[in-house]
């Protein structure tokens, strides 16, 4: 179940990035690296 709920947020981010990047192409790369940051921290919550 913790394992659904990382997914769906992951998912959710992704498609976020996506979006933003359609406007900006330099900031594509600075909005994945966010994203990742966000999914460990999110990981790391999710197994404490």
């Amino acid at each position: 179940m913790k394992e659904e709920k990382n997914k769906h947020v992951y998912c959710s981010v992704m498609r976020d990035v996506k979006r933003k990047s359609v406007h900006s192409r330099k900031r594509k790369q600075r909005n994945f690296c966010l994203a990742m940051r966000g999914i460990q921290t999110t990981s790391l919550m999710c197994t404490l």
